[in-house]
C-alpha cells in the first residue's frame, strides 16, 4: 500500500529482511516506522544526545535515503520530499 521504487536498494533490503522475518510483505506503516527509526539513529550517530541536539541534527539532515524515498526536514518540520504516483493495473507507479 505504498510505492515500491524498484531502484531503491534500501527498500529491497528492508522488504527482503521483513519477508524473511515475518513471512509477509511490509506495508506502509512498517516502512514509515523503519524510516523513522533509521533517521533518528543517523542523527544520533551511535551516541546519547539531548532532545535539543536531536532536533538540531534532524534539521540539518538533507536527503536521507529512506525506504519510501528521500527524507529531509526544514525548520518548519516539513518533509520536503514529494512523489506523484498513479495506481494502475493493481500497482503503484511513479509518475516521472
Amino acid at each position: 500500500d505504498f510505492y515500491e521504487d524498484p531502484y531503491n536498494p534500501i527498500l529491497t533490503g528492508f522488504r527482503n529482511g521483513y519477508q524473511k522475518a515475518k513471512g509477509k510483505s511490509p506495508g506502509k506503516m512498517e516502512a514509515i516506522g523503519y524510516d523513522a527509526v533509521r533517521v533518528v539513529l543517523e542523527a544520533m550517530e551511535d551516541r546519547s544526545i539531548s532532545r535539543a541536539e536531536l532536533r538540531d541534527r534532524l534539521s540539518q539532515l538533507s536527503s536521507f535515503r529512506g525506504v519510501r524515498g528521500p527524507i529531509s526536514f526544514t525548520r518548519d518540520r516539513v518533509n520536503s520530499a514529494f512523489r506523484l504516483i498513479q495506481f494502475r493495473d493493481g500497482k503503484y507507479i511513479l509518475v516521472r
